[in-house]
Order: structure tokens, then C-alpha cells, then sequence
């Protein structure tokens, strides 16, 4: 009977848990805007932000277009919380190409996810060769795909009339500009246990201690392994383990026949075990302390993600600038068991940027006198004179005068 209830306990469990797992799991990463918050920082002016020049190199999950579309997002999100709308990306892209300024993209030319899977994957375990070789024709293949079509500034700069027709054309008080100067994955360095690991931490600590900083990862590998190997040894020479020492026996005997003349003798045999227990534990330790080092090396490593944003505002009639700044953040996973993933920290250290600022941005329009924020005022432009010819009066035409009537001479 008491059988009976327990399985019954446990289906009815068993059923509870499934289906209490039944249903969705929804999570927002990402906020929409408080309305009522905007209205309290609201600012009534119209920005226009332009495309950034990238002038990023270095190990990166996003080419060029993604990079532009996340930051540009994050800068417009922020805008929009302070009131200030900038209009459409690709309105605004349009407009560049209208202008010349920029050229269009033929996205059917290009593979990015090939080249983004190659470059990460140079990152592991190739030789130095290898990886310079791999590099060349990454950047062979990039400029021959650059020649059939890409996305490319044709000019660099914006001259005043370029500014105003910009203006105009969106009718906004500002022009928002800037570069990304630093967009890619790096390696972090920490002695945080929890972050990196016990044995990496201790590994690398000992090995940069000994040796100093390694020129090369190979070398670093080789110096982790060398520590791990000696440190194993030296414990495994006190241990008895998994070879054992040798089973001493002592037997002690007496010999002779009357008692005072009667003596102990004392011998002393060793029964299985191994006589060189030391030396071969040290080398079952040290092989082990090798491997862990070995294992420690590959491990341990941090992801860190390094965003650099500088921006520039510019007023839309004349091309001053009136507010220039720039951020670096760097965003790392802040435990071992924090999700590592190139695309999760990389976007942290994006919207960290765009926080940054964008909210030094508003603070600093907030606190300029009236005169430097004035709202421009667009008027159109005045129009074609028109050169009015004189009227004349009209003239009558001249009758011709009568003739006379010629006298007939008189019949005769």
C-alpha cells in the first residue's frame, strides 16, 4: 500500500512538473522609450545624424554595414528619449547618394559571413605563418571585391554648402557627425579567480613571475607547461601515491641458550611496493601538472569587447561646431559563468557609448546661452529676378497721302 501511494506521489509530480514547464519564457532586452520621461528632458530641436567614418581594424563579429546600423540605432534611440529626432537612416543615406557623397552598395557582390567566419577562425590554434598568410588573402579578396562595388565616402569632408543643403533638405537645426574609431573582440587580462579560472590565474601569475611576458602565445603555452611540470614534480616526490613504497617488516629474534648470554637480533625485509616510488611519482605528477597547464592555457581567456565613438555638432546654416566629445568603453564578461558571446558584449559597450554620450550631449545644449542654440529658421530661397522689358506705346501706322487727281486734258 505504502508502494502504491509513493508511485502515485511521484506520477502526479512528474505531471505537475510538465505541465507546469508548458508555455514561453519572454524576456526584453531592450526598452522602448517612457514617454513621460521624454516629455520632462524633451529638447525642441531637429538633428540630422549622418553615416559615421569607420576607420576600425582588428577582430570584429560585424562588417562595416552592421557596425553603422547598430551604433547609428543606439545614437537615434538615445536622441529620441531627449526629444531629438533625427530622420530616417535610409533617407538620410539616400540624400548622401543624391549628393555624391557617398556611393551605393552592391550587397550581392559581397559575402560577408564567409570572411567574418575566416577571420575568427585565424584567431585559434594556426602558427604565426599561417595566420600572416591567411591575413594576406583576407586582404587580396577584400580589395578585389572593394573594386567590383562597395560602399565608399567619395569625399571625406563636407564643405558649408554641402551642410546647408543637408540642412535644408531635412529642415533641422543641427548635423550630427563623428568616426568609430575602435570597434573589435580583445582579450582581457584580470587575476580575478572568478573570472578567469583558479588554475589560469595561478599558471599564469607563477609563469610571468619565472619567465616574464612571453613574446609569443607559443611561447606563453611553453612556459605554463614548464611551471606545471616542476610544480607536479616536487609534490609528487611526498606523495605515495599511485606508486607505493616498498612494505617494511621488522623482526627481531633471540639467539642463544642460557640468559645472560642470550642476544636480539633484529631483521628487517621490505615487501612489494617500489624502491623508485619517488622518482616515478614524480613523473605521473609532473605529467599531470603539465597537463593541467596545458588545459589552463587554452582556457581562462577573457572576452573583452572595445567600443570607441567620437561625435562632433555641427549647426546647419553655417557648419560650426558647437559640441565635440568622444567615449571609450570595454565591456567583459564579469564572471566565469556569464555569457562570453562576441555579439552580447559588443552590443553592451554600444549602448554604453551611446549613453555616454548622448546624454552629455543634451546636458551641454541644455546649459548653451540662446544665442549659440538659437533654432534656424529656413527661409526660402528669394526669387528670380525677372527683367520686365519697357512696354512701348503702340504706334499708328503712317496713311500715305492722297494722291491728287490727275486733270484730264480737254477733248477736242
Amino acid at each position: 500500500m505504502f508502494k502504491f501511494n509513493f508511485m502515485r506521489s511521484l506520477f502526479l509530480i512528474a505531471m505537475i512538473s510538465i505541465l507546469a514547464g508548458c508555455g514561453q519564457t519572454v524576456r526584453e532586452s531592450l526598452s522602448p522609450i517612457n514617454t513621460q520621461e521624454q516629455a520632462k528632458n524633451k529638447i525642441n530641436k531637429k538633428i540630422v545624424l549622418l553615416p559615421l567614418a569607420d576607420y576600425t581594424q582588428g577582430r570584429t563579429p560585424d562588417d562595416n554595414l552592421r557596425r553603422q546600423v547598430k551604433i547609428n540605432t543606439s545614437l537615434n534611440h538615445r536622441l529620441s528619449m531627449y526629444g531629438l529626432y533625427s530622420p530616417l537612416q535610409e533617407d538620410v543615406m539616400q540624400q548622401l547618394v543624391d549628393m555624391g557623397i557617398i556611393s551605393e552598395l552592391k550587397t550581392n557582390e559581397l559575402n560577408y559571413d564567409k570572411y567574418r567566419h575566416l577571420s575568427k577562425e585565424i584567431g585559434f590554434d594556426w602558427s604565426s605563418a599561417m595566420q600572416e598568410e591567411i591575413s594576406r588573402v583576407y586582404a587580396i579578396s577584400e580589395a578585389t571585391k572593394a573594386t567590383q562595388g562597395s560602399m565608399r565616402f567619395e569625399q571625406v569632408g563636407l564643405n558649408q554648402e554641402a551642410v546647408k543643403v543637408i540642412g535644408t533638405r531635412f529642415s533641422s537645426d543641427y548635423l550630427l557627425r563623428g568616426r568609430i574609431v575602435e570597434y573589435e573582440m580583445r582579450q582581457g587580462h584580470s587575476l580575478n579567480p572568478f573570472q578567469r579560472g583558479f588554475l589560469p590565474v595561478f599558471f599564469g601569475v607563477t609563469s610571468n613571475a619565472l619567465f616574464g611576458v612571453a613574446k609569443t602565445e607559443q611561447y606563453d603555452l611553453w612556459h605554463d607547461v614548464a611551471v606545471g611540470g616542476t610544480v607536479g614534480a616536487l609534490i609528487g616526490t611526498n606523495l605515495e601515491t599511485p606508486f607505493n613504497p616498498p612494505k617494511k617488516e621488522t623482526t627481531t629474534t633471540i639467539e642463544g641458550t642460557h640468559p645472560r648470554f642470550m642476544t636480539e637480533k633484529t631483521v628487517t625485509d621490505y615487501d612489494g611496493g617500489y624502491e623508485m616510488y619517488q622518482g616515478l611519482n614524480a613523473g605521473v605528477w609532473g605529467a599531470a601538472g603539465a597537463a593541467a597547464a596545458y588545459l589552463s592555457n587554452k582556457g581562462g581567456k577573457i572576452e573583452k569587447a572595445v567600443v570607441q565613438v567620437s561625435l562632433a555638432l555641427q549647426k546647419a546654416d553655417d557648419g560650426t561646431i558647437i559640441w565635440q566629445n568622444r567615449v571609450e568603453k570595454e565591456v567583459e564578461p564579469y564572471t566565469m559563468w556569464a555569457n562570453p558571446t562576441d555579439r552580447i558584449v559588443l552590443d553592451k559597450a554600444i549602448e554604453e557609448a551611446a549613453l555616454s554620450l548622448i546624454d552629455d550631449l543634451a546636458a551641454s545644449l541644455k546649459s548653451m546661452p540662446e544665442s549659440v542654440v538659437q533654432q534656424v529658421v529656413y527661409m526660402p530661397p528669394p526669387p528670380q529676378a525677372v527683367v520686365e522689358e519697357p512696354i512701348l506705346a503702340p504706334v499708328e501706322p503712317m496713311s500715305k497721302p492722297a494722291r491728287k487727281p490727275m486733270k484730264q486734258a480737254p477733248l477736242k
